[in-house]
């Protein structure tokens, strides 16, 4: 898909998960992430979708495909970042104003769920809304710097 999509540029590849859940109280359970419609998107399109989902119409990085470029100059403000919960939306939010996206519709991968992973006990303790706030104002401000919009 990826250079089908692209040819020799740079962009992103990704598709939905399938969550799992390994306790036996919900080994049963399995659910198909959230995602856009299948197509390719220019920038900006997707960050709307991708901030109004909540993130959760986001690319997980198990199931993504990207130019090894788009790595190499995220890390100009990785290490800004400092997160241990949430620093992959900063990645997707660069990627969707400055790359084109393909969404593939089909499910790439199983992703298994925990309820003692950072992600489950940084929503437990309520620190998503803080740490969404904290995005949004980076973004914000990333984008005047950029003159991305």
């Amino acid at each position: 898909d990826y250079r089908r999509h692209f040819g020799s540029g740079a962009g992103l590849v990704f598709g939905p998960a399938i969550y799992w859940w390994e306790s036996p109280r919900a080994s049963r359970r399995a659910a198909l992430q959230p995602m856009v419609r299948e197509g390719l998107y220019q920038p900006p399109s997707l960050l709307p979708e991708f901030l109004e989902s909540g993130y959760i119409k986001t690319p997980n990085p198990t199931g993504s495909l990207m130019a090894r470029q788009i790595l190499l100059e995220a890390s100009r403000y990785s290490r800004a970042v400092g997160l241990n919960m949430v620093e992959d939306i900063y990645l997707w939010s660069d990627i969707a104003l400055r790359y084109p996206i393909y969404a593939s519709a089909r499910p790439l991968f199983w992703y298994r769920q925990r309820s003692d992973s950072t992600s489950a006990q940084g929503k437990a303790r309520g620190e998503f809304q803080s740490l969404r706030r904290k995005h949004l104002r980076w973004l914000c401000g990333y984008i005047l710097k950029n003159n991305l919009v």
